[in-house]
């Protein structure tokens, strides 16, 4: 009875440590460069550290954004889908981060050169460039 008592406490104990959530992007509060996430016991904000994720619209069933925040600033793997058709998504930006900073390869979309922001067909990328930008 002891030994399953422990083992019991044990695995509750290590189950959550196991767990990687991600958070979703829209729910943290941002201040210029900085994402914040609200304590629930203290009600102040602090700089979230940790994965993110965000999503097409509130289905969530695909992909919008996937990346790392480190004291509230990217930092790590960054990538960006666009929405092909159903359940299928290509990257159209990703690269690496460095305490905010974009490092090493990057791909970036590019985009019409007469793009009008009040037309969502203009503001589709026609594709995507490499970019080198300083070593991470």
């Amino acid at each position: 009875m002891k030994k399953a008592l422990l083992f019991g406490l044990a695995l509750i104990a290590v189950a959550p440590a196991a767990v990687e959530a991600q958070q979703e992007l829209r729910e943290l509060v941002r201040e210029g460069n900085t994402y914040l996430k609200r304590s629930l016991v203290l009600r102040r904000l602090t700089p979230y550290t940790g994965k993110v994720i965000d999503w097409y619209g509130r289905s969530k069933d695909q992909v919008y954004l996937r990346g790392t925040l480190r004291r509230g600033v990217w930092h790590g793997s960054y990538r960006k889908y666009h929405k092909m058709r159903a359940s299928v998504e290509m990257v159209v930006e990703g690269g690496e981060y460095n305490m905010g900073q974009r490092c090493g390869r990057w791909l970036e979309p590019v985009y019409p050169v007469n793009r009008r922001p009040d037309l969502p067909s203009s503001s589709r990328a026609l594709g995507n460039k490499e970019v080198i930008h300083p070593p991470c």
